[in-house]
């Protein structure tokens, strides 16, 4: 039998990068119900793994109301998100400038490096060292050697110049990977 109703198109998840001022400010909001909360998880520091939908011209953040809708699970909405942020870095680029490098990639989305071990992995071995690296903005990472004292100054000015009032601002801490994941550093 045939239904002349289509079946709604599951969407397609991306990760994003945020700040806890972020859950900070959804927690403010009188009354909200858990089920319209943006679904997100805490990296490391202060900054968390959240999921939107791609609308076109715009993003909207996964809640447990639109998995429902769309009779999806977490574990689907993450394995997907993963795959697709994947593929937005794959045209990832690396600047240097004196001992600092700058990672970009399309879609703003350079943030979510911090969720891909092995590219770590492989600028640590680019670098010839464990890398300090900072998350200030969804479209800035910054990184240097952990032993490169010159490196790790220029990296915290670059930091101080980066507008924290802004709608896409992350963090001014420095994080280091390690095989058991993020650890924030006091440089």
């Amino acid at each position: 039998m045939f239904s002349i109703f289509k079946k709604k198109q599951a969407p397609k998840f991306y990760s994003r990068i945020k700040h806890t001022a972020f859950i900070d400010m959804l927690n403010s909001i009188p009354d909200m119900p858990a089920e319209q909360k943006p679904l997100c998880e805490s990296i490391v520091g202060d900054l968390l793994h959240a999921y939107a939908i791609d609308l076109g011209d715009s993003f909207t953040f996964v809640t447990p109301d639109i998995l429902n809708e769309h009779d999806l699970s977490e574990d689907d909405m993450r394995d997907q998100a993963m795959v697709n942020s994947m593929m937005a870095l794959q045209n990832i680029t690396t600047r240097k400038n004196g001992g600092v490098y700058e990672l970009s990639a399309g879609d703003n989305s350079v943030a979510c490096a911090i969720l891909f071990p092995e590219l770590w992995d492989q600028i640590e071995q680019e670098i010839g060292g464990i890398p300090l690296v900072s998350f200030p903005h969804r479209d800035v990472v910054f990184y240097t050697r952990a032993d490169d004292m010159n490196g790790i100054e220029e990296m915290k000015q670059a930091i101080a110049s980066v507008d924290f009032s802004d709608t896409h601002a992350l963090s001014s801490l420095l994080y280091q990977p390690s095989p058991e994941g993020w650890t924030v550093i006091d440089a």
